[in-house]
């Protein structure tokens, strides 16, 4: 990342900077690309502690100048889709996740009663049987000029049995549920 040169001594020392700053945004006007059109990538956590690079096979390494995305079930079948903004055309890409096989998964929309009257900050901690807990948070924020839904979406990949959840809310309150079934949305 380039600086502007603030402490140049005199108008003319700041006369080079000007003019390539003018030329940059007249690429950009006639709609070259910044980012000298990288295409965009996604990563696969394989074990835990490793990626993969399937950008490729995903499809989603389109040339689009993207900016940012948000996570969404947007069709409601418990696989997360995203939505990716662009620069230049298109400027919203959805991409639908049609996985070949359904895990399980199960989702929250938390809503505050004593504290903020959209949960940001409640933590889920999700509990099965001989295995760590699963935690998220919902946040009010998910990534640049983005916002991902506001449901806590948790994975419970071959997990069919009823589960287990502890929410803690931002105002310090605690609520155990017990006995939720896999592959639905709780409110």
């Amino acid at each position: 990342m380039s600086q502007v040169p603030t402490s140049a001594d005199s108008h003319d020392d700041l006369q080079p900077f000007r003019r390539g700053l003018a030329a940059l945004n007249e690429l950009q006007r006639r709609g070259a690309s910044w980012s000298g059109y990288e295409r965009n990538c996604c990563f696969l956590n394989t074990t835990g502690q490793r990626f993969a690079n399937v950008s490729s096979i995903s499809g989603f390494d389109f040339v689009d100048d993207a900016r940012a995305v948000a996570v969404v079930d947007w069709n409601t079948d418990g696989a997360l889709d995203l939505w990716v903004t662009n620069r230049t055309a298109p400027r919203v890409r959805v991409l639908q996740n049609q996985p070949h096989a359904m895990n399980h998964w199960i989702a929250f929309r938390l809503e505050g009663t004593a504290c903020n009257r959209d949960a940001i900050g409640a933590r889920v901690e999700l509990h099965v049987p001989n295995q760590p807990p699963l935690v998220a948070t919902l946040r009010a924020g998910s990534g640049y000029l983005s916002q991902a839904s506001k449901r806590v979406h948790m994975g419970l990949g071959q997990h069919a049995d009823p589960i287990d959840i502890v929410v803690y809310w931002p105002d310090g309150e605690t609520a155990k549920y017990t006995k939720l079934d896999p592959d639905a949305t709780y409110a």
